[in-house]
């Protein structure tokens, strides 16, 4: 499943005022903190892919970053994006 760049709209200002640019995975840990990683992917729905992939992690979010995509979910897996 592959997501184009060209649904990523960087005029919305979510972030703590800033362009969002990306979206971030989140999770939980068992204490209840939400923690991430680097990943940053174009679209909402591709952050949310990689997410269900996770079996083993109870509580998921994404949320907007102003970091710029370094990653994509193409065909099940994981692909780092082209530009870095």
């Amino acid at each position: 499943m592959v997501f184009g760049l060209s649904t990523l709209n960087v005029n919305r200002l979510h972030n703590n005022g800033k362009k969002t640019l990306s979206w971030a995975p989140q999770a939980t840990t068992d204490s209840g903190q939400w923690v991430g990683n680097a990943l940053r992917f174009a679209t909402k729905e591709e952050a949310e892919t990689y997410l269900a992939e996770l079996a083993l992690v109870r509580s998921t979010r994404v949320v907007e970053s102003s970091d710029p995509v370094n990653y994509r979910w193409e065909n099940g897996r994981l692909v780092r994006h082209e530009s870095l």
